[in-house]
C-alpha cells in the first residue's frame, strides 16, 4: 500500500488503488521499493510465520492458564475489557474461535472501522456456526 500520510493521516486511501491520484512516478517508486524489498526478504512467508506464530501462542497460552481461559480474557483488568464488554462475552468467545478454526494466515485490514459481519446484522455466534459447517464440510469432503 502507498498512502499520502500529509493528507491521509488514518491511511485510509491506497494510492495505488486510485487512477486519479496514482502518479506514473508514485507507481514506479512503489515497483522500484517493491523489487528491493523482494531481494532482502520473503516478506508474505514472513507475514505467514507470524500468523502461525500468533495463532499457535495463543493456542499453547489457553493450554496453560487452563479450562478458566475463557473468564481471564474477559476479566475487567484486561486492556481490551472496554472493547470486550461492548460487543458481549459470547460473541467475543465466539470471534475467537473463529479465528481459531481458520487456518493461520495473512488477511488484509479492515477497510471499514466496523466489523462487516456485525454491520450485517450477523453476530460473531452465526459466522462461527457458519466456520463451523464449512470445516465439516471440506472435512466429509475428503472422507
Amino acid at each position: 500500500q502507498v498512502e499520502e500520510l500529509t493528507n491521509d493521516p488514518e491511511e485510509r486511501v491506497n494510492l495505488l488503488l486510485r487512477n486519479d491520484r496514482c502518479s506514473s512516478t508514485t507507481n514506479a517508486t512503489y515497483q522500484s521499493l517493491e523489487k528491493t524489498l523482494r531481494a532482502v526478504v520473503n516478506y508474505e512467508a514472513v507475514a505467514t510465520d507470524v500468523a502461525r506464530y500468533n495463532r499457535d501462542s495463543f493456542v499453547s497460552w489457553m493450554n496453560s492458564t487452563g479450562d478458566d481461559w475463557q473468564s481471564v480474557l474477559a476479566g475487567e483488568n484486561q486492556r481490551w475489557h472496554e472493547s470486550w464488554a461492548r460487543l458481549g462475552n459470547d460473541d467475543a468467545l465466539a470471534a475467537i474461535r473463529s479465528w481459531l478454526y481458520r487456518p493461520a494466515e495473512v488477511v488484509p485490514c479492515r477497510k471499514e472501522l466496523v466489523w462487516p459481519a456485525a454491520a450485517a446484522g450477523v453476530t460473531f455466534r452465526e459466522e462461527e456456526k457458519r466456520q463451523e459447517n464449512v470445516a465439516l464440510s471440506a472435512e466429509l469432503g475428503r472422507v
